[in-house]
């Protein structure tokens, strides 16, 4: 498999609106229902949708559920990771 390089001329093809819809909306999931927390996304999200792509391309790299942990500074537990994974799959 090639590796694809991803730079701002590229950034919309591989990062959508709608992947970056999805990113949000499954963090806020894995934030509420499997850390059973609460986490307003909206003023990062606005940052990160404002920083330069490089930095967003960055940013999009995170797996979910790594960085509803580093938000409400939690230790994932096996528990949770498992239960993120029957959220996944439901998706």
């Amino acid at each position: 498999m090639p590796t694809i390089y991803i730079q701002d001329w590229n950034f919309l093809q591989y990062f959508s609106p709608h992947e970056r819809e999805r990113f949000w909306s499954l963090t806020h999931i894995v934030i509420t229902r499997v850390l059973d927390s609460s986490f307003a996304l909206d003023a990062l999200r606005r940052a990160i949708e404002a920083a330069p792509v490089e930095e967003q391309i960055a940013f999009y790299h995170q797996d979910p559920i790594a960085l509803a942990g580093r938000l409400l500074n939690v230790e994932l537990t096996e528990g949770q990771m498992e239960r993120y994974n029957q959220v996944l799959k439901t998706l």
